[in-house]
């Protein structure tokens, strides 16, 4: 059995231009799923774009890939059309009809958006797709060590979920806790890919299940703080616990006597 292994990076209204993915190929052996072909395509649409480009959350990572298309054979600079082209080809020479990614249902939408507006057949639009994070949710993250190992380092979401994205799931499996995330797309393939691994060698199954989410007991510190006007030093700070979505604003007031 043979999948495609998809991560895309792509504009805020998911306009792709970067495209990465890896072909691997189950080893019955071991069970797990061995690279045989990787490709990077920066998409030329978007990515020599530059207001469009400079939209992009990661947009400061430009330089990163010049380096990348100076260094690896597997990256390279290409029009959608011809990107689509080598991609189908990929699907069709290797019999694929599983397309696989952390986050599917982002990978596949901007798929989708970016066919559509670029007026382009869609390679991916027949083929079913399995979401890893999914996965991770009923195999890794609904586990008590995973609880654990998020309250311990205190991976939790400004919405007060447990973190369960690829860069902490794959801190977990890797013990590695100091790693982070690229965030281009051949990259970030290749962690899923372990992610996707270390599920199967722990009794996992590819097959298709619905993300779960995982609420916290964490309580929320909200601090009024209160300053003399004239000093600008602190008279009083008090502390007050409570039960509420956790959120990224400013959980902080200063008053001033």
């Amino acid at each position: 059995m043979k999948i495609l292994l998809l991560d895309v990076e792509a504009t805020p209204n998911r306009l792709i231009y970067d495209i990465g993915y890896i072909i691997a190929e189950l080893d019955t052996e071991s069970n797990s799923f061995i690279p045989i072909k990787k490709r990077q395509h920066i998409i030329e649409e978007i990515f020599d774009n530059r207001p469009l480009f400079d939209t992009s959350y990661y947009h400061k990572k430009r330089p990163k890939y010049y380096g990348l298309l100076r260094a690896e054979n597997t990256t390279e600079k290409i029009l959608l059309k011809d990107s689509l082209k080598e991609l189908r080809k990929d699907l069709k020479d290797n019999d694929i009809n599983t397309i696989v990614a952390f986050n599917s249902s982002y990978d596949v939408g901007a798929f989708e958006k970016t066919c559509d507006y670029y007026h382009k057949s869609n390679p991916i639009a027949e083929k079913n797709d399995i979401c890893i994070q999914a996965l991770s949710n009923n195999h890794i993250h609904n586990t008590k060590d995973y609880e654990e190992f998020c309250k311990h380092n205190n991976y939790y979401t400004d919405k007060g979920y447990y973190n369960t994205n690829a860069e902490i799931t794959y801190r977990y499996i890797t013990e590695q806790n100091n790693f982070i995330e690229d965030h281009t797309g051949l990259k970030d393939c290749e962690i899923e890919l372990q992610i996707l691994n270390y599920i199967l060698a722990n009794g996992g199954t590819l097959e298709s299940l619905e993300k779960l989410f995982f609420k916290t007991d964490i309580k929320q510190t909200f601090t009024i703080e209160v300053k003399d006007k004239k000093t600008n030093k602190i008279i009083t700070t008090n502390r007050y616990k409570y039960e509420q979505k956790r959120s990224s604003g400013n959980n902080k007031v200063t008053l001033y006597k």
